[in-house]
């Protein structure tokens, strides 16, 4: 009688203990991710989609592929155009978005997106010029005056006179643009109102502007090249990376201090990045340009693009996931930006970004840092 009692209270002891164990809300966590940070102890989700600048695309398509081959967390990514991408996060159809343009919050805006840098990169100024083999060189008033339709023919006086030594056919020039919202327009656009007065009263910055109707549209960078390389006497504008996959002739530009014609290349982008003073940034705004930036190397259409995540966080699963991928991109995978033909984060943004990263929160806590 006594075994049997003492039995009974042996086996109601471990069933309370069972009962403990399993409203723990400490979770395992894949190799890399979870709580081997020191962050909140939630077990990442397995997946994440984002969608947005078609310019950052190639990078995320590598991160996504190192990153899931090391921490087992699927990242999908769409290049739909910076202005769907911001689109999808607003309405929270991914769980981050990206783009070349800033996100600016409404007034109606209600949860805060915060905008991460997450790599720098160039515009490319393509065309299509039979017979000529030496790149075209053009100041940032006569690309503006060329874009803006002022300039119709390539043996214009003011292209002749920043070419000299080319014989310039008679050709109609034909403008080629993004027909789709795009922060690729927002840096070029960017850069031409700021060396064209003309320019920035009449069509201004934006990731889609007022253009002539004598220019034609391509959708996303492909329209765009097929546009350009398929029309005698087009220009265009692309990302550096899209260029130099696409093998597209590209002019140098006049840089700002107006001593030199700078080609678009990974050195004189991170040229232009090394003349910009990163402490000016706040710690809560992040966004900023490098457009004309001093400097006889600086190549003068840069720009960062950026992931967008919501400050707080509501599902702490795809939350954590998405720390550890921005986390990851920040520290690790700035080493494939190189490669990419994108320019990585000076360390100081890099830390910057990483920061921002870290103050993203679930249940009032750091999902980095539990905090």
């Amino acid at each position: 009688m006594r075994r049997t009692r003492l039995f009974v209270v042996v086996m109601a002891i471990l069933g309370m203990l069972a009962a403990a164990c399993g409203k723990s809300t400490t979770t395992s966590s894949p190799s890399g991710s979870g709580s081997a940070s020191g962050g909140v102890s939630i077990t990442p989700a397995s997946s994440l989609t984002g969608a947005g600048s078609t310019f950052a695309q190639p990078l995320y398509n590598k991160w996504a592929t190192d990153f899931q081959a090391s921490n087992h967390i699927q990242v999908s990514y769409q290049g739909v155009g910076s202005s769907a991408g911001i689109g999808f996060i607003v309405n929270k159809q991914v769980d981050f978005g990206a783009t070349d343009a800033p996100y600016k919050a409404t007034s109606t805006a209600v949860a805060k997106i915060i905008n991460i840098p997450t790599a720098l990169g160039a515009v490319v100024v393509t065309y299509n010029l039979p017979g000529v083999s030496k790149p075209i060189q053009l100041s940032g008033q006569t690309l503006a005056d060329i874009f803006q339709t002022t300039i119709t023919k390539w043996n214009d006086p003011a292209i002749a006179k920043e070419n000299p030594g080319v014989t310039l056919p008679s050709t109609n020039i034909t403008v080629v643009h993004r027909s789709d919202g795009s922060g690729t327009t927002y840096i070029f656009t960017s850069y031409l109102s700021a060396v064209s007065d003309k320019w920035k009263s009449a069509l201004g910055v934006g990731t889609t502007v007022n253009w002539s109707t004598k220019t034609l549209g391509g959708a996303k960078s492909t329209g765009v090249t097929q546009a350009v390389k398929g029309t005698p006497g087009a220009i265009g504008y692309v990302e550096l990376t899209y260029a130099i996959q696409n093998n597209s002739p590209a002019a140098a530009i006049q840089n700002a201090d107006k001593t030199a014609y700078v080609a678009p290349t990974v050195s004189t982008t991170a040229a232009a990045a090394s003349h910009f003073d990163v402490s000016t940034l706040a710690s809560d705004d992040l966004v900023f340009n490098l457009i004309n930036e001093p400097g006889n190397d600086s190549y003068p259409i840069a720009g960062p693009t950026y992931a967008l995540a919501y400050q707080v966080q509501s599902d702490g699963p795809k939350g954590k996931a998405l720390v550890d991928f921005l986390h990851w991109g920040l520290t690790t995978g700035q080493a494939a930006e190189g490669p990419l033909d994108y320019v990585a984060l000076p360390d100081p943004l890099a830390q910057k970004a990483t920061a921002a990263v870290d103050g993203i929160t679930y249940n009032g806590k750091s999902l980095r840092t539990g905090q």
